[in-house]
């Protein structure tokens, strides 16, 4: 029986075959559209309920020591609650709150069912959304050492076996810190704008903001009456002599020595004391002020040498067997290069040191460095200090530079840290250091006390202790 031809025909015509095969896939492809956008929805959810998990840890955690285990719950679901409002539409949840570390630290948990594209039939029941976070309480690090640079050569950088040690205060780089070859930083916490490497313990967290100089609005430079003649009185005496120097007298020496020092043996001294004031000439600030000095260089070898608070001009160098001692009161260094060698001391008790755009220190060999920073005045809680301009490199490669309590503040210049296994700081109460950068080498130990109660030397607002807690993220 022979098929009517039209049949014959509807079979073997091929014409408008795309648009039947496109509107038999429309389905499908339609439901894959509608899948991917349903999906980037619910990532999007996903990655928003995550951050609100993290939000509300923190949030919990800084309530642990100012409330109880409900009021903690409640605060994070408060808190999540009303960051997750713009999702109620399509997302019931609940949020649990559980206490960690006996007390110290929280987790906030945040499950949920989103609502599907396809009326929960795929997947069944709808999107399942489970995050969580953890966060815990972290004493506040008082800031103790400051890099104020910011571009790349102003690194904290250590290198070979050096050592910084300031295990109850925080560390803080606005450039990078390298740590390299066997160097070890240690602190309660350490920070950096850029990036970290080497043996940093805790690890450092990167990218962090930049912290400003705390000191910017600090008056640096001598009033037009605190400007003094450098005044040197030279004791030479007995090995057995005690020297007793009690800066309780004032001179007026022609309105140019405002202060001077008392002295005393209670042995018998072999030879006289001697005043020497040196030719006085002018010299020019960095701000412009014209004051008098004896712009000199000075050598002092075998001795004790007794500077009066003022303005130093020239070089002085202090040398095998001499002692410098340093009247209470503002130091002012202009034009000078102190230097420490052999076995020489420096000492003062409330005194700075403030050194001009053309001055620095090297401290070096086996020299002795104690010196206790000012108590009182517009320089309170300084120990060695310089003017803004100042571009110079500070040396410290003593073996004996143990007592350096106070600020060191030398925001535009560097500080060289060397030597060989020698502790620098370490019989401080306390010390701070801002510096443009730090750069240490060999296998010298910078240790950094935070003691600030153990003296009267006070700490200048914007660093030093500091009351609270922190909250951080755990993994």
């Amino acid at each position: 029986m022979r098929r009517p031809r039209i049949f014959s025909r509807l079979l073997g015509d091929t014409a408008g075959g795309t648009a039947i095969i496109f509107a038999m896939a429309l389905p499908v492809l339609a439901v894959l559209v509608a899948g991917s956008i349903d999906l980037a929805s619910v990532r999007a959810d996903r990655s928003r309920a995550q951050d609100v998990a993290d939000a509300a840890a923190l949030a919990a955690a800084r309530q642990l020591t100012v409330s109880d285990t409900q009021g903690v719950a409640a605060r994070a679901k408060a808190f999540a609650d009303y960051q997750l409002s713009g999702l109620s539409d399509r997302l019931t949840y609940s949020v649990t709150t559980t206490s960690i570390d006996s007390g110290h630290g929280v987790t906030v948990s945040i499950d949920g069912r989103r609502a599907s594209f396809f009326g929960n039939l795929l997947p069944p029941g709808g999107w399942k959304i489970d995050v969580q976070a953890t966060a815990g309480t972290m004493a506040r690090a008082p800031l103790c050492v400051l890099t104020s640079g910011a571009v790349k050569d102003d690194t904290l950088s250590m290198q070979d076996q050096a050592q910084i040690t300031a295990g109850e205060c925080m560390l803080h780089a606005n450039a990078d810190i390298s740590v390299a070859n066997a160097a070890v930083m240690r602190a309660a916490r350490v920070q950096t704008a850029g990036t970290a490497t080497g043996t940093i313990l805790p690890t450092a967290q990167t990218s962090a903001p930049a912290i400003m100089d705390p000191f910017t609005s600090v008056d640096l430079l001598p009033s037009a009456t605190q400007w003094y003649t450098s005044l040197t009185t030279q004791l030479v005496s007995t090995p057995t002599t005690t020297l007793t120097i009690a800066p309780t007298t004032k001179v007026s020496g022609a309105g140019k020595v405002m202060a001077t020092s008392t002295v005393s043996a209670t042995n018998t001294l072999t030879n006289a004391v001697t005043q020497v004031t040196s030719k006085i000439s002018t010299v020019t600030l960095d701000n412009g002020t014209v004051v008098q000095c004896a712009p000199t260089d000075q050598l002092f070898s075998v001795g004790i040498y007794v500077l009066a608070p003022g303005v130093h001009c020239g070089n002085l160098t202090a040398a095998a067997g001499s002692t410098i001692y340093l009247v209470p009161g503002e130091h002012y260094f202009v034009g000078s290069h102190l230097q420490l060698a052999d076995n020489s001391i420096i000492q003062g008790s409330d005194v700075v040191l403030v050194f001009d755009k053309d001055s620095k220190f090297t401290f070096k060999d086996s020299s002795q460095v104690k010196l206790e920073g000012r108590k009182t005045g517009k320089l309170a809680g300084f120990v060695l200090a310089t003017t803004r301009e100042n571009r110079e490199t500070f040396q410290i490669s003593s073996s004996n530079a143990r007592l350096l309590l106070g600020t060191i503040y030398i925001p535009n210049a560097i500080l060289e840290i060397s030597g060989a296994s020698n502790s620098i700081g370490d019989q401080s109460a306390w010390t701070v250091i801002v510096a443009r950068a730090i750069h240490m080498v060999g296998s010298p130990n910078l240790v950094i006390n935070s003691n600030y109660a153990a003296s009267s030397v006070p700490v200048p607002a914007g660093v030093g202790p500091v009351n609270g807690v922190d909250a951080v993220l755990r993994n």
